[in-house]
């Protein structure tokens, strides 16, 4: 033998390196894949969360009462951004109550009418991140 030549391994040690491999080409490809979705996971979380952990969200909540303070049913409540843009409505429950959730939170103009009465408009109601705002809406004789 030479300086050069290396000794033969024995062909057991050959196939023990050879499947060592390919298992651990295996794993290597797992461990890459959980790596991979966990990182997309992560990146993903931050994209949808803000840094301050609140979503943007909030709702806002209330009842309508006629000029007795008497509670009205199937009223309709309409709200809008404070600058008339992307008015939503909804109807009073029996209570004469209503809420509109997972709304953006922000300045709202809200009023509320029933059978040829309706309200003020209530302006720059806020909604707050994760929270809950109560109105109550008076129909006007």
């Amino acid at each position: 033998m030479t300086e050069t030549e290396q000794p033969a391994l024995p062909a057991a040690i050959g196939n023990v390196d050879r499947r060592y491999n390919r298992m651990n080409f295996g794993f290597e490809g797992f461990a890459m894949k959980r790596a991979a979705l966990s990182f997309l996971l992560a990146a993903g979380l931050a994209i949808v969360t803000p840094a301050n952990g609140h979503t943007g969200l909030g709702t806002l909540a209330g009842k309508v009462v006629d000029a007795q303070g008497e509670p009205v049913a199937k009223a309709t409540v309409t709200i809008e951004t404070s600058d008339g843009l992307h008015p939503h409505a909804t109807s009073t429950d029996v209570n004469g109550r209503f809420a509109f959730v997972r709304f953006e939170r922000g300045q709202y103009d809200v009023h509320a009418s029933s059978n040829g009465t309706s309200s003020n408009w209530l302006k720059r109601v806020s909604i707050r991140s994760g929270k809950r705002t109560e109105i109550t809406l008076r129909l006007a004789n």
